[in-house]
């Protein structure tokens, strides 16, 4: 496999891929080519699936769309007596059953914040557990808010919040953000050492933060 290995003052590798394919390695000065070529065959099937495939992702919002975990649903809405939804994930169709039309977007959206504030919980505990590896470490249950234009944030006091508008993303991309809020405790700017403490919790992380840049128009879905 061809790749453009670039060497720097890092401490940790890192590989990206670029607009037009190409794989470009990041290492540390001294670090041995054999240990280059190592990692990189260790993420030999993720550079494939990168360099083959063009991810999906919906380039005009469609409001019969609905993006859950990355995957396209269809939104099917249905009259009743009561509000409420369901999701059929083999048929990829979000039935919402309203007394009028005009309640399908305020149902969707309180269905959509219940299952996203489920899994993101189970993530952040999850990643939590990971963080304590690097020192990371919170006294702060996560807490959600539906942001417009970012993914989460960090206070100074170490308390978390994550946009409940992350349930669009493929879940690799929602760690990503949660790893990225995590390694906040420890600095609270986007200085080097910042990032290298992300590399080091995600390898991947410098090409999922260039992948995450293709879904912010999906932040403020249910207020358009």
């Amino acid at each position: 496999m061809t790749y453009t290995l670039k060497r720097s003052n890092r401490k940790t590798l890192s590989i990206r891929i670029t607009a037009d394919k190409a794989v470009v390695v990041s290492a540390p000065l001294k670090m041995p080519v054999k240990t280059i070529e190592d990692f990189i065959t260790q993420k030999q099937k993720w550079i494939d699936k990168h360099t083959q495939n063009k991810i999906a992702v919906p380039c005009v919002p469609d409001k019969n769309i609905v993006f859950i975990l990355g995957q396209p649903y269809t939104k099917n809405i249905i009259l009743s007596i009561r509000n409420y939804a369901e999701i059929c994930h083999d048929t990829k169709i979000i039935n919402i059953y309203v007394r009028h039309e005009r309640y399908s977007n305020h149902t969707l959206k309180e269905y959509f914040f219940i299952m996203s504030r489920h899994y993101l919980t189970e993530r952040f505990l999850m990643l939590k557990k990971q963080a304590r590896i690097l020192g990371l470490t919170t006294p702060y249950p996560v807490q959600f808010k539906y942001y417009r234009r970012r993914w989460g944030c960090c206070s100074g006091a170490g308390q978390i919040i994550l946009n409940d508008a992350l349930y669009h993303l493929p879940p690799y991309l929602i760690d990503y953000v949660i790893k990225h809020e995590l390694c906040h405790l420890r600095f609270m700017n986007h200085s080097k050492d910042f990032y290298e403490l992300l590399t080091q919790f995600d390898i991947l992380s410098d090409i999922y933060r260039q992948s995450i840049k293709k879904y912010h128009h999906v932040i403020g879905y249910f207020d358009k």
